[in-house]
């Protein structure tokens, strides 16, 4: 295994410094493959070390381009790309993290971060740069209009603060690690916002609030996509919510409501193209056929074997904003498998 591509992670060679944690103290450790995959679609090796790090090497430069640890896992380490599917498999200990590539990229670090955590518990938001600079963008405008929602909705100043702090100190650590990597890496870099579940979902609800009446389109989905994994973290709460009370710009949502959708002989209206042109099935709908859009709020029933969901939507609701491709808070079925939190393995 100790050839140049492999040159970080031989024994007798001193480890990269992280990435991610580019001020983190790194000493001289030997560190050992355990096992590799390579990842055709970003023509890369994804190497699992002895500590339960990670190591991303490119194919054309042979060196180490990002590196990442294998947060919460403990015990062997088994990893497997899904070429057919564009997915990384981690298993580590009694936990499964399984994720899509996105933007070419991977995100490592909270790829076993588990998918259900207590609502105090100190949970971590893996971003790319991109993505956090849009969310710190939206909590610096929130910050200076905080004032006129706290009377309608009581909202921590001091809360807002940390996390924008927070968020700004980590941003500010990974552009300033940019200049030391590779440029095959930079597309490897993330922001990683480190914070307690509730604080996190009481902030950023309120900052979607502002948001979208201060029309900040780009950011709109940004803080769909956290606060559908913020969200998820809590799924045992969230599913005995009913659906019309549910926020419903997760497409993976929306997809789960159609169980009981009675045209699955249809060609058009199924489950699928439905939550991807933005509706859901109400639960407790008085209409077998019910559909509302999570944007307009539209309601379409009695629809036929020839009808495409796209075009009832447009037709019906031409100035909704989801129909016209302008930003809201959907988060698209790609991008939750993102960023999908991993499972827990019990035995009886």
């Amino acid at each position: 295994m100790c050839s140049e591509e492999m040159e970080n992670v031989c024994p007798g060679k001193e480890a990269a410094a992280d990435p991610f944690h580019p001020e983190a103290a790194v000493s001289a450790r030997t560190l050992l493959p355990t096992s590799f995959v390579y990842s055709p679609s970003l023509n890369c090796l994804i190497v699992c070390t002895n500590d339960t790090s990670l190591q991303v090497v490119d194919v054309h430069s042979n060196s180490v381009i990002a590196t990442g640890t294998v947060a919460g896992g403990s015990g062997g380490t088994f990893i497997k790309f899904l070429e057919n599917e564009d997915k990384l498999f981690i298993a580590c200990g009694n936990r499964i993290g399984c994720r899509s590539v996105q933007n070419e990229q991977i995100f490592l670090n909270t790829i076993l971060q588990v998918a259900e955590v207590p609502k105090h518990d100190t949970v971590t938001l893996e971003l790319d740069i991109v993505k956090a600079g849009l969310l710190l963008s939206a909590l610096e405008s929130c910050m200076a209009t905080s004032s006129t929602l706290t009377a309608q909705n009581p909202v921590s100043e001091k809360n807002l603060t940390n996390v924008l702090m927070t968020l700004r100190t980590a941003y500010d650590k990974t552009v300033a690690n940019m200049d030391k990597l590779p440029m095959q890496g930079i597309k490897w870099l993330s922001v990683l916002l480190t914070m307690e579940h509730s604080v996190l979902t009481s902030v950023l609800n309120n900052a979607l609030v502002l948001t979208k009446a201060g029309s900040r389109g780009p950011a709109l989905p940004v803080l769909g996509d956290v606060l559908q994994r913020l969200a998820s973290m809590q799924r045992s709460v969230t599913d005995t919510v009913s659906s019309e009370k549910r926020l419903m710009f997760n497409e993976v949502d929306r997809l789960e409501t159609f169980n009981s959708w009675p045209h699955m002989d249809y060609r058009w209206a199924l489950p699928g193209p439905m939550a991807e042109a933005g509706f859901y099935h109400p639960t407790s709908s008085t209409a077998e056929d019910r559909a509302m859009c999570f944007t307009c709020s539209v309601c379409l029933v009695c629809w036929e074997s020839s009808d495409q969901p796209w075009s009832e939507h447009k037709r019906h609701s031409s100035n909704c904003s989801f129909v016209k491709g302008d930003h809201t808070e959907n988060v698209p079925l790609s991008v939750y498998s993102a960023t999908a939190g991993a499972q827990i393995v019990t035995t009886k």
